[in-house]
């Protein structure tokens, strides 16, 4: 009886990695574009602190971005009661989908103080 399943749990192992390999790298890839976001979110708000405050943004975001590339729209403070805003995105790329991916944005606003 045993001699009939000798090659079971190899074939088992075969049919079940590719899915935990599949599986693994889904939530590796699914880790890094919320990693992502976050950096994004962060940097819109150090650009628009430093808009508001009358800084320089754009040295403030490329800061927080730590080298990730993304394109910035900011509003300035012409209107001192207004608002600055900071919008960035970022072409975000699976490692499992090749070139497919998604666009992320990360927006902040502040108070305009000066």
């Amino acid at each position: 009886m045993r001699s009939h399943d000798r090659g079971t749990a190899a074939v088992e192992f075969a049919l079940i990695m590719p899915l935990l390999v599949l599986l693994i790298f889904a939530i590796v890839d699914l880790g890094r574009m919320l990693n992502a976001q976050i950096v994004l979110t962060e940097a819109a708000r150090e650009g628009a602190r430093a808009t508001a405050l009358g800084n320089d943004p754009q040295t403030h975001i490329d800061a927080a971005l730590g080298g990730m590339a993304a394109t910035a729209a900011i509003v300035d403070c012409t209107d001192p009661t207004g608002d600055a805003s900071v919008t960035l995105t970022h072409a975000f790329t699976f490692l499992l989908l090749g070139d497919a991916g998604v666009t992320l944005t990360g927006h902040a606003a502040m108070a305009c103080l000066h």
